[in-house]
């Protein structure tokens, strides 16, 4: 039973982060094409699907996504007004807090599983923690470059930094990064 109780746990704890904190675009879960380094991470775990390889694939796919928050972040910010750049950089300071919280709880839930396949699942946690928030950022710097485009007197947006793939986690196969606590761009 107690096992049963953890596994649900946890699965609410991987899926329904992203349904709580939709973003005023709508819901980053509403996403009509899977982003680049999901399908990576789909291909990598294809080929290896091993304990060891899934959690080799996450962990890059962590990487990768922490990257991609940090591409946004410092997009965001570059298109901000100053009092607009003073509340991202407030909120993103307490995103971190809630972050860090948020990856304890996850490591007080798997610490009490047994077994190899709570291993990759704890990555995949913490990853969809930064992948949301990375998505998030993605949302706010779609309005913004929405906004800009009608008002004529805005500055306009790079149209080329905001398309930017994240295709350097797909190249970056042989290489394996450690788990640890990123840093925000700030």
């Amino acid at each position: 039973m107690t096992k049963k109780f953890a596994a649900v746990i946890i699965l609410l704890t991987c899926f329904s982060y992203p349904l709580a904190t939709p973003t005023s675009r709508g819901s980053v879960t509403q996403e009509q094409s899977q982003h680049p380094i999901d399908k990576a991470l789909d291909a990598c775990t294809d080929k290896n699907g091993s304990t060891a390889g899934m959690v080799q694939c996450t962990d890059r796919a962590y990487a990768a996504w922490d990257k991609e928050l940090n591409k946004n972040y410092g997009l965001l910010m570059q298109n901000l007004k100053p009092q607009q750049k003073d509340a991202l950089k407030a909120a993103q300071l307490e995103w971190i807090k809630q972050r860090d919280l948020e990856f304890k709880f996850i490591d007080s839930v798997y610490d009490a599983l047994q077994g190899t396949m709570y291993i990759p699942m704890r990555i995949a946690a913490r990853m969809e923690v930064v992948k949301h928030r990375a998505l998030e950022l993605h949302d706010y710097l779609n309005l913004v470059k929405e906004f800009f485009s009608e008002e004529s007197d805005q500055p306009q947006m790079n149209a080329d930094k905001t398309k930017q793939s994240s295709t350097d986690y797909a190249d970056s196969t042989d290489q394996v990064t450690a788990l640890i606590v990123p840093a925000v761009f700030i």
